[in-house]
């Protein structure tokens, strides 16, 4: 086994190899509080070796597991038809933009035509004066895996001002609309502060023919297509000539603004529903912890 596994060997006479399987489960914050090493924390092997394990009969042990094998197997069971609703609320709101953006009647438009389209670089690392802190500096990371628009005004690492003034880089103004093209495509941001992004990302300011948020909603109904774009099976980028003239349905821009809010209205209804979901899966999960605490405190049979 790697550096990253424990083995432990069971006592058969004295412990249900299933029953301390479960201790350890009931354990997890508690050895993940107890670890060391700040970059790839390892649990303290103190903390693991001394940890004290309730001893009841062998049989007890195997009624225990007994029992919370078919509580979890009930819990395990609602949390799937939670996460199923989730699964549907996405496929939901993909179907509302679906039908908005499959009407012919709006004349197509290439993104170049309406946008001025931004890429940026990576600085060197090595040039340790590029990476003060002056500027929000966005890479993919930092947007979460979430269907939704995200709102950016903040972000994990800054830049230094040296740099944009080095390489002519100007800052992106406030409520662009931000692209992931690079490796993990159709990560979508608006920003409500001026920053710059990493390689990753392929940046629009909208002119006076685009709503941002429209073309926002756009390229997130768009995105299957622009993957299909990317020009590697291994790392996928999209190539900046097909995406700047990769070509969206444009309405008049007062039924933009009439799309994006009867969307924003729907997703908010939607987005209670995926919170009231997601909440209902977190007090399962600590319904598994309670009732390993009441196993191993004696309290479940």
């Amino acid at each position: 086994i790697g550096s990253t596994l424990a083995k432990i060997t069971i006592d058969t006479k004295m412990f249900s190899s299933e029953f301390i399987g479960k201790f350890l489960q009931g354990n997890f914050d508690y050895l993940n509080k107890n670890t060391s090493g700040a970059a790839i924390p390892h649990l303290r092997k103190d903390i693991l070796i001394n940890l004290e394990i309730p001893l009841p009969p062998l049989s007890t042990q195997k009624l225990i597991v007994e029992k919370l094998d078919m509580i979890f197997a009930e819990i395990e069971k609602s949390k799937n038809l939670l996460e199923k609703n989730l699964q549907n609320v996405d496929e939901m709101n993909k179907s509302v933009l679906e039908k908005i953006f499959a009407k012919d009647k709006w004349e197509r438009k290439k993104l170049w035509e309406v946008c001025e389209v931004i890429w940026w670089w990576t600085p060197k690392t090595e040039i340790s004066e590029y990476w003060w802190e002056d500027i929000i500096w966005l890479s993919p990371t930092d947007l979460p895996e979430v269907w939704e628009i995200t709102k950016i005004s903040n972000s994990t690492k800054k830049i230094s001002i040296l740099w944009l003034q080095n390489s002519s880089v100007k800052l992106l103004p406030v409520w662009s609309v931000i692209f992931s093209s690079r490796a993990t495509i159709g990560k979508i941001a608006i920003n409500d502060i001026e920053l710059s992004t990493n390689q990753g990302f392929t940046n629009f300011v909208c002119s006076g023919w685009v709503y941002n948020y429209f073309l926002a909603y756009a390229l997130k109904n768009f995105t299957k297509d622009i993957i299909a774009l990317s020009n590697s099976t291994t790392f996928k980028e999209v190539n900046k000539t097909n995406l700047r003239n990769f070509s969206i349905p444009l309405p008049p821009l007062e039924t933009q603004k009439n799309i994006v809010s009867y969307l924003d209205n729907i997703f908010a209804e939607n987005q209670k529903l995926k919170n009231l979901y997601q909440a209902q899966i977190k007090n399962l999960d600590e319904m598994k912890q309670s009732f390993l605490k009441k196993a191993f405190a004696g309290e479940l049979v």
